[in-house]
């Protein structure tokens, strides 16, 4: 029996009135008169202490007072049966007493223990050298009978569900959403408040049954800021629509991966007025949304604090970059992406790169738009409301050339970029690596990745590592550059090592 269970069933046979009442509680419905009828007495003697053998260890785990009110029912029993009882009946009477006295004296270590508030080990440390305990799904039943769990325990443990123990946890939550409502709801709210984002969506990504799911989405903290829908199955537009209607301060929303959604679920998001405090919402692998999806977004006032977005759908075209970039609504935004969308081209990028609602840009990904140009990316170095990208992300646009990277490290524009990626953009050349090289501008550099640029040579880590203007510059990619030769390589991570050394003396 779960701990839920054995506590429920205690509390409710330690709330008898009198021993005949202990008998209907135990039993379900009214019996014979106890005093009369011994066998009665010894029926509910034998069930007492089958209850309390077979519950031992939840026995051992807590300080449990009812098993006092308990006790003084047996007492009242046994003086109600005197002389009543069969000779041979009084062993289970004696069995039933000590059971109950060894049962009480289990819980007075407890009480001694973690109970005791007065005490100076807390619970926390128990559980901390229990293994038995460490199972999430065991610290929520602790919550479940009023135990006091930190959440910094709660959150440590949450963290490290893995998935045979997820899978426990989904099944009690499926079990008690039939039996017990409100101890699912509070199970729900347990979990959410307390699991990393990345828990959140392996626990989605198990649920199968669209019902349940449902009721998992009704049960939901409705104050909870941060949601990781990833990858779940079985999410429809009529989930996020309940889930929008009730959710009011939800900041970071993620839909990654979530095959079914169509583009009712982004017009839910936008015209609900308790999305306003939504800054994160990520679409990412999400084959049936289209432009009307950017529209709805981009249109609705309530969608004005967002920050970053994410609309990396194969669908999606110029106008949802037009509709985006056009929009007095999304003037906050530092963060987007049309990654994998083919069918943005150089128009969506450029009407991107030259909108002032885009002044705050600080990341931008057009991973995989194979029709963006030069034109594009000389729109972005030359623009002035780019002023603050810190991110950049061009691989796959397989149209680039050195004009590209040229333009890039020529623009005083993008003078805070952090981190470039021109992976797979085959046409590009040692020239590319030069410009970088011998650019002003990209002092701020940290990341470069050239990984699948097929024609650099050793050149480009030579330029690149003996550059005076690219102080911080510590990633560099290379994988898939068959022109390029190992000791080049093994070049690189020597430079890499003494610029690491160089930045801890500082």
């Amino acid at each position: 029996m779960d701990p839920i269970e054995f506590h429920k069933k205690l509390n409710f046979y330690s709330q008898a009135d009198d021993p005949q009442d202990l008998a209907t509680k135990i039993f379900g419905a009214p019996q014979q008169d106890i005093v009369v009828y011994s066998a009665v007495a010894v029926k509910v003697m034998k069930a007492i202490e089958q209850f309390l053998s077979e519950n031992a260890k939840q026995i051992s785990l807590y300080d449990l007072p009812a098993l006092r009110e308990l006790q003084h029912n047996v007492e009242r029993l046994s003086i109600w049966t005197k002389g009543a009882l069969e000779k041979e009946d009084y062993k289970y009477l004696r069995t039933l007493e000590k059971t109950l006295a060894a049962s009480i004296k289990l819980t007075k270590n407890n009480a001694d223990l973690a109970i005791n508030p007065d005490s100076e080990i807390s619970l926390d440390d128990i559980l901390s050298v229990a293994d038995e305990y460490h199972s999430f799904l065991d610290l929520i039943k602790l919550c479940m009978i009023g135990k006091y769990i930190s959440p910094a325990l709660l959150k440590k443990t949450a963290a490290r569900i893995n998935e045979t123990g997820m899978r426990e946890f989904i099944n009690e939550a499926d079990m008690r959403r039939e039996s017990d409502p409100h101890i699912f709801k509070e199970i729900m709210r347990l979990f959410f408040l307390h699991a990393p984002l990345y828990k959140q969506a392996y626990f989605f990504s198990l649920v199968n049954n669209e019902t349940f799911l449902e009721d998992i989405i009704s049960a939901l903290p409705r104050d909870i800021t941060q949601l990781d829908l990833g990858e779940c199955p079985s999410l429809r537009d009529q989930h996020i629509e309940n889930m929008v209607s009730r959710l009011n301060n939800l900041q970071s929303l993620n839909l990654t991966g979530c095959n079914l959604l169509t583009d009712a679920t982004a017009v839910a998001i936008a015209r609900s007025p308790n999305m306003i405090n939504l800054q994160e919402l990520h679409f990412h692998l999400s084959p049936l949304l289209s432009d009307a999806s950017a529209w709805a977004i981009a249109e609705s006032v309530n969608m004005a604090n967002l920050k970053t977005l994410i609309f990396s759908c194969i669908n999606m075209t110029d106008i949802a970059a037009l509709a985006i970039a056009y929009s007095p609504h999304m003037t906050k935004l530092q963060s987007l992406s049309f990654s994998g969308s083919p069918s943005v081209t150089d128009e969506g990028a450029i009407a991107i790169a030259t909108s002032p609602n885009m002044s705050n840009m600080q990341s931008l990904c057009f991973a995989g738009c194979r029709e963006l140009s030069n034109a594009a990316v000389i729109a972005i170095s030359n623009s002035i409301y780019m002023a603050n990208l810190r991110i950049l992300y061009l691989n796959g646009c397989e149209s680039l050339t050195d004009i590209a990277a040229i333009s890039i490290a020529s623009s005083a524009h993008l003078n805070h970029l952090q981190e470039l990626n021109v992976m797979r953009c085959a046409e590009l050349t040692d020239e590319a690596a030069r410009a970088f090289s011998e650019s002003l501008n990209l002092q701020n550099l940290k990341t470069l990745c050239f990984s699948g640029c097929t024609r650099l040579t050793d050149t480009t880590i030579l330029w690149l590592i003996e550059s005076p203007h690219l102080p911080n510059l510590l990633n560099l990619n290379f994988w898939g550059c068959d022109l390029i030769t190992p000791e080049a390589l093994e070049s690189l991570k020597k430079s890499r090592r003494e610029r690491l050394a160089a930045l801890a003396d500082k």
